[in-house]
């Protein structure tokens, strides 16, 4: 995706230089998207970011694509779509990573795509991992990432990863109330993932992300 990058791999192992394409993020305002639209953009080589909907007003949905200029990635979302005028007021802007410049390259869509073994993630304990899991969608506390399923360790092992993970500043936190039933209002950590960390991993972090 366009500009060059000796080492440009944005997390996903891939080394790539000249990219002709940039990944824009394209919203658009409208009801709905069906899963069948959904499915349709994922076809096209989209991808569904998000959506956010008022109480009462339209809803405004967000889709990630590959092209070489803002028109195309407009182009390349609308044409999957309905075309009876329900969506509509479409912009396109390109996607920048940690360090503000354009991404040119892969991106990943889901968690089981990561690839462990490049040399930037292989360091990573299995705890690490399961802690950078719990926080993908939003910002946590250590007792909610305790109580997670999908973390197999004891609050001394995330406590323990939670602090390696910020030595490396791939994430970082925010002092705020605790929210545990019994401790509501003790100030706690609350953990996210950094722009770097994001990076490193290999996705573009959501405008909605914390």
């Amino acid at each position: 995706m366009g500009h060059m990058r000796s080492a440009g791999e944005h997390g996903c192992g891939v080394r790539y230089r000249m990219y002709p394409m940039v990944v824009y993020r394209v919203s658009f305002v409208g009801t709905r998207l069906t899963d069948a639209e959904k499915a349709a953009l994922t076809a096209a080589g989209a991808a569904w970011e998000g959506t956010e909907c008022g109480a009462e007003g339209p809803c405004r949905h967000r889709a990630l694509v590959n092209a070489t200029t803002e028109q195309e990635a407009i182009a390349a979302v609308r044409t999957v779509l309905r075309a009876d005028g329900s969506l509509g007021d479409y912009d396109a802007a390109p996607v920048r990573d940690s360090r503000g410049e354009v991404w040119r390259g892969p991106f990943y869509r889901s968690w089981h795509e990561i690839d462990w073994d490049t040399p930037e993630r292989a360091s990573f304990t299995e705890v690490q991992r399961e802690v950078l899991w719990t926080l993908m969608d939003d910002h946590e506390p250590v007792w909610t990432i305790v109580r997670d399923p999908d973390v197999h360790a004891n609050r001394v092992e995330i406590e323990a990863a939670l602090a390696q993970l910020e030595r490396k500043a791939l994430i970082d936190k925010r002092i705020s109330a605790s929210g545990e039933p019994g401790h509501e209002t003790e100030p706690v950590p609350w953990w996210a993932i950094t722009d770097e960390g994001w990076d490193l991993l290999g996705f573009i972090k959501s405008p909605r992300y914390r």
